[in-house]
């Protein structure tokens, strides 16, 4: 029976309460969802979509809030617990496999199946959720289940059908393009599993293949950009590559949205609230919709803190420095900690890529290509940074990453590409220091 009502649940820093109810919409000819928010929520007064979705005043009768269409109709704060790219594609396929048509299936629907596995602090009732046992997991096996299920390997068979539920239960709720599960690293020993209690120092980690058309070295090139961020300083998870063989690859970083907690010999996880720019903005991320100079005031609306500012403008001297150019809304978050205070999250997403039409998705003071130091130094000025101040991060950047050749050792990347990542480097620097 198709669902007409979805509560939504907070899970935020070992918290657990009713945030509010989503229905669909009776006088809707569209796919109209309302939300509103619980009495509990008002109560607690923590303000999740502080721009969009601010909380009733108190004695306010309550509102009911309708999301965008770029959103499924949803409030962009719960549009995010949504996957997409290689999680919907994993949903649409255990769908078909039930005889259900994805495209009439509703996004209430969708979160039921995300149920409590969403990405973030929220679940969802009731749930439809399938869940695995515990286990054990081999890493170079799961990569093999990608591949297998990208090439449509196996396709009707029983062991098809086994690889989608696992990769559905593993890797059905985060966002992105790239193949990617969700599990439990212990960097110490190397074991891998889903489901088990935390043993030893294992955290929760997202795993990331390559996509069908990529090389394997795209999982080492990415932990060549995470290894850069932290060289200048900029906020970033634990991470690794993992070689899994002539054929197969993955790319390791922790969850920033996940927090491991010790209570005696006891290891409980609790969960973290995130909300992405685009959700904060109601932007559409799949839209080259912002500028950076957008980002940067968001940034000190939501946060009220400069010093997040600064750090927001390290975020873009490096994308633009480092050709990273998929820079869309949805790869920039704030995450709430346990203070109830919102703050940019640890960086993700970074690598080298081209961009909508070779230009950034985040424009830079209008510009998407040939971004010069007065580009910089005009979204700096807008967001409040001095201009002494902004050209000192402009130089600081510019020194740290011509160690890339360095921080490449030990990683299995063609010579070819790593030719190519420090040509473009080179080419970032010339127009960023001859002005």
């Amino acid at each position: 029976m198709p669902i007409k009502k979805l509560q939504v649940i907070y899970n935020g820093w070992g918290e657990r309460w009713p945030l509010g109810v989503l229905a669909e919409n009776a006088v809707s000819t569209g796919q109209g969802i309302l939300f509103e928010y619980s009495p509990q929520a008002a109560e607690r007064a923590l303000e999740l979509s502080p721009m969009h979705h601010a909380l009733p005043r108190a004695g306010a009768v309550p509102k009911a809030f309708q999301g965008a269409s770029h959103a499924y109709g949803l409030p962009g704060f719960i549009a995010d617990s949504l996957p997409d790219g290689w999680g919907m594609l994993l949903m649409d396929r255990a769908l078909r496999k039930l005889g259900r048509d994805p495209r009439s299936v509703s996004v209430l629907e969708r979160l039921a199946i995300v149920g409590e596995r969403a990405m973030g602090a929220f679940s969802f009732e009731p749930s439809e959720e399938d869940v695995l046992p515990a286990e054990r997991l081999e890493l170079r096996a799961l990569a093999q289940q990608v591949v297998a299920l990208q090439t449509d390997h196996n396709a009707g068979t029983d062991k098809a059908d086994t690889q989608l539920r696992h990769l559905m239960q593993l890797g059905g709720s985060p966002q992105g393009a790239r193949p990617k599960v969700l599990v439990d690293f212990n960097a110490r020993t190397g074991q891998i599993s889903s489901g088990m209690p935390l043993a030893g120092s294992a955290t929760p980690w997202l795993m990331k293949f390559p996509a069908e058309s990529e090389h394997r070295e795209v999982c080492a090139v990415e932990e060549l950009y995470a290894r850069m961020a932290r060289t200048g300083e900029i906020d970033m998870p634990k991470s690794r590559v993992f070689d899994l063989g002539a054929k197969h690859s993955a790319f390791g970083v922790e969850r920033f949205d996940r927090v491991v907690i010790a209570q005696g010999k006891e290891r409980s996880v609790i969960r973290v609230p995130i909300m992405s720019m685009a959700a904060y903005l109601q932007a559409d991320h799949r839209l080259p919709s912002l500028d950076y100079e957008t980002v940067l005031l968001a940034t000190l609306q939501i946060t009220g803190d400069q010093r997040e500012v600064l750090k927001a403008f390290d975020r873009c001297l490096f994308n633009v420095l480092m050709h990273n150019r998929d820079d869309h809304a949805k790869n920039f978050a704030f995450r709430l900690n346990e203070q109830g205070l919102w703050k940019l999250s640890p960086a993700f997403d970074l690598t080298y890529s081209f961009g909508p039409g070779g230009e950034h998705s985040t424009s830079v003071a209008g510009h998407g290509k040939n971004i010069t130091r007065e580009h910089l130094l005009r979204v700096a000025t807008k967001a409040g940074i001095a201009p002494k101040k902004a050209n000192e991060q402009i130089d600081h950047w510019c020194v740290k990453l011509k160690s890339l050749a360095r921080h490449a050792d030990g990683l299995n990347i063609r010579r070819n590409t790593l030719t190519e990542l420090q040509k473009s480097l080179q080419d970032r620097l010339q127009l960023i220091t001859s002005n």
